[in-house]
């Protein structure tokens, strides 16, 4: 009887030291997945900042110029994403800051062509300013919803929600420049 107790206690004692053994493996293989997810969206993070740097080269590029001098606004730009720790949250900040400063030269520009049309051509611009507008919350819509079919609504659609903002607002501001430029160009 002693043998089959001591049998028994041994028994209990490699079953709890087995389900002990799983836990801690599972555990372990928890912060392992957990570790491992971080690190994807660190690695994601970085893509993105690099990503964003590159195009920004490209966008550079294609910067409303004058006398070969690139624009001020994409030069302070191109400096805060250089500086951009990789931070979402301070990554979305920055390009909403640079969208928002679009959108007031976009309204500077839509202002000064106003103010040059003559009424029968103005009619044009408002017309085209409530078309674009329109445009614009539809097709942020479809590059949002498209970008997130891939991503699922991570913390990549926030920057890519920035970018869309400020790429809108940043193309329109050229566009309605060059007009501007353009009929008062003789003066």
């Amino acid at each position: 009887m002693k043998k089959t107790v001591t049998i028994c206690v041994v028994s209990i004692c490699l079953c709890i030291s087995l389900a002990i053994s799983l836990w801690l493996n599972l555990n372990l293989k928890k912060s392992y997945n957990e570790n491992a997810l971080l690190e994807a969206k660190i690695t994601e993070l970085q893509d993105v900042k690099n990503a964003t740097q590159s195009k920004n080269v490209e966008i550079k590029r294609e910067t409303d110029t004058r006398n070969g001098e690139e624009n001020i606004i994409d030069q302070k730009y191109d400096k805060a994403m250089s500086e951009w720790s990789g931070n979402t949250s301070e990554g979305v900040d920055i390009i909403t800051s640079y969208g928002d400063i679009w959108k007031v030269e976009m309204n500077k520009y839509y202002n000064q062509l106003n103010d040059e049309l003559t009424d029968d051509k103005r009619i044009w611009l408002v017309s085209s300013q409530k078309k674009w507008e329109e445009f614009t919350k539809e097709n942020e819509g479809l590059t949002w919803h498209t970008y997130d079919q891939i991503n699922h609504e991570g913390s990549i659609m926030q920057i890519y929600s920035a970018e869309i903002y400020l790429d809108s607002y940043k193309s329109r501001a050229i566009e309605l420049k060059t007009l501007y430029e353009f009929l008062t160009a003789d003066r």
